[in-house]
């Protein structure tokens, strides 16, 4: 599949990027995925609009206002009806875990929470980074044994 980067659009639009050719409103392309900055004026339905099969919600990406993005990760768990939902923006290890147990998200992208410098990862970051989701995920696979019983 060949993939490219779109300018970010003007106006109120959510949309900021769509990282694979094809999926824009009224596309018919599935494979694709789509982020959103999730601002102030953030519209789940908007997500209806796009045929993608996956969505990345990006908390780092600013408002086309220029405010900065500031979103309640369980908003995010209900809008996997649209398709598999990625999260992202300012993670890093320290708050991860509770991102994906607010969230419950198929994935996670993490830049700079990672990074000692820009473009350069720290190992040791990265291996805390991991550990917390997989201490998250342990805790949201007891949860959800505890709810339905032995």
């Amino acid at each position: 599949m060949q993939t490219r980067s779109v300018p970010a659009s003007v106006g109120t639009s959510s949309i900021v990027t769509s990282a694979t050719l094809g999926c824009s409103a009224g596309s018919e392309n599935r494979t694709a995925m789509t982020a959103f900055s999730l601002h102030r004026g953030f519209d789940p339905a908007s997500l209806s609009q796009y045929p993608c099969t996956t969505f990345l919600l990006d908390t780092s990406l600013e408002a086309p206002d220029g405010t900065p993005a500031a979103y309640d990760w369980r908003k995010a768990r209900t809008l996997g009806l649209y398709g598999k939902i990625l999260i992202g923006g300012d993670l890093d290890p320290t708050n991860v875990a509770l991102a994906v147990e607010q969230a419950r998200p198929y994935g996670v992208d993490v830049v700079t929470g990672v990074e000692v410098a820009p473009g350069k990862k720290d190992l040791d970051r990265v291996e805390r980074l991991v550990e917390a989701v997989r201490r998250a995920e342990r805790r949201m696979e007891a949860e959800a044994k505890g709810a339905t019983g032995p």
